[in-house]
């Protein structure tokens, strides 16, 4: 005679039963199916956010009370080693700060017409870029908010309250293109160069490539060389400004 008594060793244990079958308690919660639907339908909302420094309709750059300078660097013999005139900088600005932003972060080359001349295309680059990226990942609640955080920023970095790091600076709004033909340049040189002009032009590019575009510098360098780093990432490569 088979026994068919069924024991429950303890709660929330499998039930076993002597005739060798066992079932498992189903402690899952069923979720009704259209409150599943709608929660799988509704999107996160994004970021709320409040002017501080800034008032709707006013653009920060015409806060600013704004001049035409030289930023001009010399060497330790007094030799010129940069130079770029008529440049536009919030009068407030040092000219130490003139002189760093206008020979590093400033895009293109001069005596071209990509050339950046002020520092509203500077940090219009940065904050138009970042503004762009927040709004194709919808990372604020509406347009409103968007608006104030890149125009609080912007106030932010024209009036030195704060700013990014240079990083930043090289490559935010920097098409990779341009550094590539840079190095196109860099390893094909020019004809009617002679080899004294040529190596002159090869360390003027190594300079622009380090200035705007520093994380891709590095292996740049090292391919255009053939493989030698010229010291670069050993504190041995001078940016000559």
């Amino acid at each position: 005679m088979k026994e068919s008594a069924a024991y429950q060793a303890s709660a929330g244990q499998q039930i076993v039963e002597s005739s060798g079958t066992a079932s498992v308690p189903n402690f899952a919660r069923t979720e009704p199916a259209a409150e599943g639907r709608a929660r799988k339908a509704t999107t996160p909302p994004g970021l709320t956010f409040p002017r501080f420094f800034t008032e709707a309709g006013i653009d920060p750059f015409d806060e600013v009370e704004w001049e035409l300078r030289a930023a001009t660097i010399g060497n330790e013999r007094g030799e010129l080693v940069f130079e770029q005139r008529d440049v536009e900088i919030p009068k407030a600005w040092s000219q130490q700060a003139t002189n760093i932003v206008v020979s590093k972060y400033f895009r293109g080359q001069i005596g071209t017409p990509e050339r950046e001349y002020s520092v509203k295309q500077l940090i219009g680059r940065v904050v138009d870029t970042i503004t762009g990226w927040a709004r194709t990942q919808k990372y604020f609640a509406g347009e409103d908010d968007l608006q104030a955080f890149s125009q609080d920023l912007k106030h932010i970095l024209v009036y030195q309250k704060a700013a990014f790091n240079s990083p930043v600076w090289f490559n935010c709004g920097f098409e990779k293109a341009a550094v590539l033909g840079l190095l196109h340049q860099l390893r094909a040189g020019h004809d009617g160069f002679d080899p004294h002009a040529r190596e002159d032009r090869r360390h003027a590019l190594q300079i622009r490539i380090r200035h705007r575009h520093q994380p891709l510098a590095h292996s740049i360098l090292a391919r255009a060389a053939g493989g030698r780093r010229h010291g670069v990432g050993t504190g041995q490569f001078h940016e000559g400004v």
